[in-house]
């Protein structure tokens, strides 16, 4: 039986850009042969060419790890340098959480979520964007040394800094009342109600919401995976469920994509400047300088 392929790219071959590495189809026919997916990266997916090297060379990532484990463990990054260009790093025999083991595959997968790849992924590379902690997660948790090596962009600060208050708390309401669940602290009442009754001294205001599902929404860009907004745990037992790692895999790459797609709608409508992403960018402090200078 030949070997599921690595990328299944029917959406460029129908002239429009590709969005995920895996389709749905692939996804349906993994589980209708009840097996795990095991699928194999036989390289990172990067660009090639003059262009890239002498122009944007930058790289999306978006990481996905446990919060209540001590040390705090991470289990998959899906990175992508342009929208054709994209993939993650994990550890395909990665099926064991607090000492229980799911699954066993009969095939030994490949370990490459590991500070020798990640060097690679970012070789060549001038800025990261992400959203939220994750380059600082990954600094911390595989020892590298990014702060000082890249442009390390910080897009929740952006989002932060040039979108008005008012916007985000509109579209806070807007997703809460189209998916309601995801938002714990959010109201199911529409903005203008809320507006009301916060002017007739009936409710207190709240701060608004900047989870990425929500800034989708504010820019108008439409997910397909939503399964796991509401509850993160259920991404984490998906991902040690061999029938279900497939779908885990779709969501953190449509999150991934969705990032750059993000960055090029938010820096367009709101005129983010090289200013602002400077003031966005990781910048090193005393306690890293002397860390660096203690493992040398």
């Amino acid at each position: 039986m030949p070997q599921t392929p690595y990328i299944v790219d029917e959406r460029q071959r129908r002239g429009r850009p590709r969005t995920h590495a895996i389709t749905q189809w692939e996804i349906d026919r993994d589980q209708s042969t009840k097996r795990g997916l095991m699928l194999t990266e036989p390289k990172i997916n990067k660009p090639s060419g003059l262009a890239w090297l002498l122009h944007d060379r930058c790289i999306y990532i978006d990481g996905e790890w446990h919060f209540d484990t001590n040390p705090q463990k991470f289990y998959l990054l899906g990175y992508q340098y342009d929208h054709w260009h994209q993939g993650w790093l994990y550890n395909q025999n990665d099926y064991e959480y607090n000492g229980k083991v799911f699954y066993k595959p009969a095939i030994k997968g490949a370990d490459r979520l590991n500070r020798t790849w990640l060097t690679k992924l970012f070789e060549g590379v001038k800025t990261i964007y992400f959203y939220g902690p994750d380059a600082g997660q990954l600094e911390r948790m595989f020892h590298l040394r990014m702060k000082d090596r890249y442009r390390c962009v910080n897009l929740l600060s952006v989002v932060r800094k040039v979108v008005p208050e008012k916007d985000m708390l509109q579209a806070t309401f807007d997703y809460n009342m189209r998916h309601p669940g995801v938002l714990k602290n959010v109201p199911a009442i529409t903005y203008q109600t809320y507006i009301k009754e916060v002017t007739l001294g009936k409710r207190k205001p709240i701060t608004p919401s900047y989870r990425l599902c929500v800034v989708e929404h504010l820019l108008g860009i439409r997910r397909t995976t939503e399964e796991y907004k509401a509850d993160c745990d259920n991404l984490h037992r998906d991902w040690y469920n061999p029938k279900l790692r497939a779908k885990a895999l779709l969501y953190n790459l449509e999150d991934v994509d969705n990032l750059q797609t993000v960055k090029e709608r938010l820096y367009g409508r709101y005129y983010v400047s090289e200013a602002i992403e400077n003031q966005c960018t990781l910048q090193l402090t005393k306690a890293d300088k002397e860390k660096f200078k203690s493992r040398q």
